[in-house]
């Protein structure tokens, strides 16, 4: 199957971000339940490998933190936007969070990520291209959108089928840090917890 490593958004957070669209010719946006942070993509995966992937994920930890958005910005191609995305603040701890994750991933016996990591929330995508004029006045208006913080306390494996008009996500599992909460963070929200067990995924 398809797998990728990402960050689950609190429902809160997808609905501000829903509320940009429009006014972007040509742009196909990405449905609310299928917004979240990519961290890592695996691409297809057998069995195997990803059961020794989530031995190696099992063992990351660090302290929980807190991420805001920090405006919108595009992805381009010699003048043309392929993608616009929401930016996330501050970097310092998904970046680390992300190096983790490459470092467990060639444990697993994936090849290294040649892409350089770029912490976003991708909000639409474009069929062929767009010209950044096209998009300067939503770049303009949501320059700086900010919103309440999100506490991240874990990641997420995702399997991705292909569909149309898009694409199907689905948590094949979840990686709490040891410091998470079940009180208050969303991260939690279908999860119980028996003494002295791990917390166990309820839907």
């Amino acid at each position: 199957m398809r797998l990728f490593i990402a960050l689950e958004l609190p429902e809160w957070f997808r609905k501000e971000l829903v509320k940009l669209r429009g006014g972007v010719p040509g742009a196909r946006w990405v449905w609310q339940e299928n917004m979240h942070l990519t961290l890592r993509f695996l691409g297809q995966t057998d069995g195997g490998q990803a059961d020794d992937l989530a031995g190696e994920l099992g063992r990351i930890d660090m302290p929980s933190f807190y991420i805001a958005p920090s405006g919108v910005g595009v992805f381009e191609s010699k003048g043309d936007v392929r993608a616009l995305w929401m930016g996330m603040k501050p970097e310092e701890p998904l970046h680390d969070l992300n190096a983790k994750i490459e470092r467990a991933c060639r444990r697993a016996g994936f090849q290294p990520e040649s892409r350089t990591f770029k912490p976003h929330i991708t909000l639409a995508r474009f069929d062929g291209y767009s010209n950044i004029k096209r998009v300067s006045r939503f770049l303009e208006r949501y320059a700086r959108f900010h919103r309440e913080s999100i506490r991240i306390s874990g990641f997420s494996v995702f399997s991705s089928e292909l569909r149309s008009p898009a694409p199907s996500y689905r948590v094949e599992a979840d990686f709490p840090f040891s410091d998470a909460g079940l009180a208050d963070s969303p991260f939690f929200d279908d999860w119980v917890v028996a003494a002295g067990q791990a917390p166990i995924r309820t839907k």
